[in-house]
């Protein structure tokens, strides 16, 4: 028997320690300074009366919430601001963000800070565009210009639902994306699986690259969604199921699917026009993955992580994180002994 693993859009790792993961499942920490909800206040004033929500908090659940509600299909919004604190980033750090949110159009998170004529200006950390509002939590780690001097910290919240809302339970700057966290919880507990064998398997790239290659893709922009560390030893347990992974710094910890056809760099002629083969009549690439099993078996278990841009452009909603929506995105196939 084999497991043959199949991608249909985009490109996957096979790893024996999951690297994509809901985060829901990390442990909570203890929240830090800018998380205190008595420390942010609203902003009304900077509201049009028209787009005022009929109600709207800053609380803590889980984390920092802020919401709004009101009537359908009526756009509303709100703005809440807080005091910066001196200290609490010093430049090149990257920024850690833990969030969860749903209904909304637009969120923003951004730094104030006066320009040189003394204007107040807002430069974005994070935008819509850079977060899944899928009511989940996720991890997003960024490092995007910051001014010298902020003077506050502010959120924008917009929806046109009856009710929005954006929770944080991590606003942090780090001093590498390696400090981000782990991309998984262990299990507080290891789990003796006695019935469980390891398999023997070849690996081709390792997660360090991995994580470091979103941070690559575009210039004073870098950002990578559900990333985090890799584990630090090799014998782990992630949610009762125990795995055999590699994790010395630098070691090749994945298997990777074959890359994508050199044909497709190539020039050809499109309606009088010279473009990259890719773009127009691409060569098919084969992304699967195959993992020899050898014996009889009723489970094989899996773990993966998933190399997808930041943004895409969609059709109607413009530049966003990259989802698996659909099934036809990713299918396992077992091929049995005939």
């Amino acid at each position: 028997m084999k497991d043959v693993l199949h991608t249909m859009k985009h490109t996957f790792s096979l790893l024996t320690a999951l690297l994509l993961a809901p985060l829901a499942v990390l442990h909570a920490e203890e929240l830090s300074p800018p998380l205190d909800a008595a420390s942010w206040k609203a902003r009304q004033g900077l509201v049009p009366a028209e787009r005022l929500p009929a109600a709207f908090e800053v609380g803590s659940e889980d984390g920092l919430r802020f919401s709004l509600s009101g009537p359908m299909a009526k756009g509303k919004q709100m703005r809440w601001e807080r005091p910066w604190t001196t200290g609490e980033h010093a430049p090149g750090q990257w920024l850690v963000l833990e969030y969860r949110a749903q209904w909304a159009n637009s969120i923003l998170l951004a730094l104030l800070a006066n320009d040189a004529a003394g204007k107040l200006s807002a430069t974005t950390l994070v935008s819509a565009q850079d977060l899944v509002r899928d009511g989940l939590w996720h991890r997003l780690v960024v490092q995007r210009p910051y001014p010298a001097k902020p003077t506050a910290l502010r959120v924008l919240l917009d929806s046109n639902d009856s009710h929005s809302w954006f929770e944080l339970r991590r606003l942090e700057w780090v001093a590498s994306p390696e400090l981000a966290g782990p991309a998984l919880a262990e299990d507080k507990q290891p789990s003796q699986r006695p019935d469980l064998q390891p398999l023997s398997l070849t690996f081709n790239d390792h997660y360090d690259l991995l994580l470091k290659r979103p941070y690559m893709r575009v210039e004073n922009d870098t950002a990578v969604l559900d990333g985090g560390a890799r584990f630090t030893r090799d014998k782990v347990s992630l949610e009762g199921v125990p795995f055999r992974v590699e994790s010395k710094p630098g070691a090749n910890n994945l298997i990777t699917p074959p890359p994508e056809p050199k044909e497709n760099n190539d020039l050809v002629d499109h309606f009088g026009l010279q473009a990259p083969r890719r773009a127009v009549t691409p060569v098919s690439r084969d992304s699967r993955i195959t993992v020899p099993v050898g014996r009889e078996v009723s489970e094989v278990f899996l773990v993966l992580a998933a190399e997808l841009p930041g943004r895409e452009l969609g059709y109607f909603n413009g530049r966003s994180p990259t989802t698996l929506d659909t099934v036809e995105e990713f299918a396992v196939r077992s091929d049995l002994p005939r």
